[in-house]
Parts: structure tokens; sequence; C-alpha cells
């Protein structure tokens, strides 16, 4: 036979559950002469073996054969790929004057273009350097080394081993110069926004136990990482206003009305406390959000104040009604703080307008607790 075909590759075939025959477009001799690999649907690759995984159908025909896989129908997500696999020998032996057999000598220089077809393929899946390259050759390449890079020799003549942690200062590139052009370190944090050193910090691999999923922080002095739990119930509070059912949340006057919050709800925050109407807070950073409802108020506001130290801390968005129509609006705050010391705070709304029935919020009757004014707040650090 004449040998047209280039590849001694066929498929990859994807498994559909269905289909367990799978062709091969070269010829072979035996049934020994195919390599067949089958991957599963989680990249695990297996060479399989003839007669146990799969039997060979078509032996010696030039325009190749088919496969069938023992178990049954290729599974989805599955997928197969066949390449020949001659064996490098030659078995054929030729005597003197002896009688010519063209079966015999054509056989022989077939496998002879399989061969070659193999070795062609298998230098096609790895790196090669261009027709032209006109450098040392054969190139090198060093034994393998546990975590390190490989680079070219500084004469060309193949790789070498590069442990990447013996890097010096690094040359600047002119086309990084366009961007980053200032002559000292400084300079080029103050761009940057870096800060000169973490040498002192105090988080270090060994104490990351127990941060797993927790968001990294730096802490207020800029000297140590903080593993937070973000937005979850540890470090966090939660109080609120709760009435009986049916009971308003009370009247309103005109100006400034200290809210009521007498319930709750969870505390996980080692220095905080609920009492009277406040909360106290240790010193620290924390991230605080609340609402209240207001009705017939006119213009209106809620706010956290400190009464510890008189000012206020987070100032809630405006809300507006016209004082005769009922409805009831709400004033959200939310807001990072922190505090030096001890503090005590309490949520506040202003109120244009005053009312002397549910000026405060409007009780529902549900057969449930009645909930109005609520505060949130997460530690930070």
């Amino acid at each position: 036979m004449t040998v047209n075909t280039t590849s001694i590759v066929s498929g990859p075939y994807a498994g559909n559950n269905i289909a367990d025959t799978f062709s091969y477009g070269f010829k072979i001799e035996d049934k020994t002469q195919l390599a067949v690999y089958e991957t599963d649907d989680v990249g695990v690759e297996t060479l399989l073996t003839v007669d146990v995984d799969y039997t060979v159908a078509s032996i010696g025909n030039d325009a190749g054969g088919t496969v069938t896989r023992v178990a049954g129908a290729l599974p989805t997500n599955y997928q197969w790929l066949i390449r020949s696999d001659y064996k490098y020998t030659q078995l054929t032996a030729f005597q003197s004057q002896g009688a010519f057999f063209p079966d015999l000598h054509e056989n022989a220089m077939d496998k002879l273009t399989f061969l070659n077809q193999q070795i062609l393929d298998k230098l096609g899946r790895g790196p090669v350097v261009s027709d032209t390259y006109t450098g040392t050759l054969p190139l090198s390449l060093p034994d393998p080394t546990s975590e390190l890079f490989l680079r070219w020799k500084s004469d060309l003549t193949g790789f070498e081993n590069f442990d990447i942690n013996s890097i010096g200062a690094l040359a600047v590139s002119d086309f990084a110069k366009t961007y980053l052009d200032e002559l000292t370190a400084s300079d080029t944090r103050a761009v940057l926004e870096t800060k000169e050193s973490f040498t002192d910090l105090d988080q270090t691999p060994s104490s990351l136990t127990g941060s797993a999923y927790k968001v990294p922080s730096v802490n207020s002095a800029e000297n140590a990482i903080l593993f937070l739990t973000a937005l979850s119930t540890d470090n966090y509070a939660h109080f609120r206003d709760e009435k009986t059912n049916g009971k308003a949340a009370g009247s309103s006057v005109a100006g400034v009305n200290i809210r009521v919050i007498n319930t709750t709800v969870v505390n996980n925050i080692t220095g905080c406390s609920l009492a009277s109407n406040q909360v106290t807070l240790a010193a620290g950073t924390y991230y605080i959000k609340g609402k209240a409802p207001l009705n017939f108020a006119g213009r209106a506001k809620t706010y956290l104040y400190d009464t510890t130290n008189t000012a206020d801390l987070v100032i809630g968005d405006n809300t507006f009604d016209n004082g005769s129509t009922a409805g009831t609006s709400w004033s959200h705050f939310e807001g990072i703080i922190t505090l030096a010391g001890s503090t005590v705070v309490e949520v506040r709304s202003y109120a244009e307008l005053a009312n002397a029935s549910f000026g405060l919020g409007v009780e529902v009757s549900s057969g449930q607790v009645e909930v109005y004014t609520g505060i949130e707040i997460w530690r930070l650090a």
C-alpha cells in the first residue's frame, strides 16, 4: 500500500452516553498497534488495555477501522482519543538473493513511515526553536528542582534553574518610566499610596487559625492586620424598640425626640450594653446602621448621637410628609465611627411638627409584636 494519511491520531471523541464505537483513520497490522486513552468527567486520563477495555475491528484495512468500548456507551463528559502505537522495532529479515516478496518490502517501508509520523507527532507536542534559529544546538535543560523557575542562560546555550527570591533591585524599563518617573523610593510610595514599611505587622501566617472566610483589615495604628468577619453575628449587636401588639410608639414633639430602645435582639460585642434607651460601646471602630419611623412630622431625620461627648455621630437621610396626610416615613442612617474611649450613644429623631397620638410610629395590630426604632452594630476593630 501507499501511505496517504499524515495523521496517526483519531479523535478526540466526546461521550454522549449512546455511542460505544469509534473509528481510527490509519492502517494497523495488529490490534496492539493502537493506544486508546479515556478521560473521565474530572479530567483523569487512563491508557486502556486491548481486549479488556476495548476491542479492535478492521485490522489491516488501509482506511483504518473501529474500536468498541467493552463497558458500553462512553458516558457524557467523557472523552476518547485513539493514536497509533507502532513499536520501534524492525523484525523483517531479507535474505541475500532470496525471493522478492513486494508485500513484505512494502509493509516494512509502511511501518517506517508510520514510525516517522509518530515521532513527528511527539515533536509537535513540545516547544521547538524556529527553523531560522542559528544559535547553539542542542539546547541543554537542567534537572528539575522543586520551587525553581526556568530561564535562559546568559550565553543562550539552554536553560538554567533560577530562584526568583534571589532577585535584587529591578531595572525599570523606559516604558514603565513614562508612567512612574519619581526618583526616590519615598516619592514612589507617595504616588502609589503605599506605606513605607510593614515590618512591624503583628499578624503572621502562624496566627491565621480561625480566619477562614474573614476579611483582612489594617488597624487604626496601621501596624497590624486584623481578620474580621464581615456582616455576621461575630462582634455584632442588634437593639430595637418593641411594643406589645396594638401599642403605638408614642407621641412626638417638634424638635429633638430621643427614641426608645428597649430590647436586645442579639449582642455579641464585648463592652456593649443597653440601658435606659442608650447603648454603651467600648473604644474601637464600628459600622452602625439604624432607622426610625415618623408620622405627621413634616420635615424630619434620624441620627446617632454621642451623649458622652455631646456630638452627632452619624446623620440620617431626610424625610418629609405634609403633616396632615396619614403615612409613615422612615429615616435611615449608617456609617463607620471610631471611639477613643467608652461612649454612650442614643438614637434621636428631629421632627418639624409634633403629633400627640403616634408621631413616633403607628401600630399595626397584627397580633405580633410592634417594632419601631432599630439599630445594628458591627465591631470592626
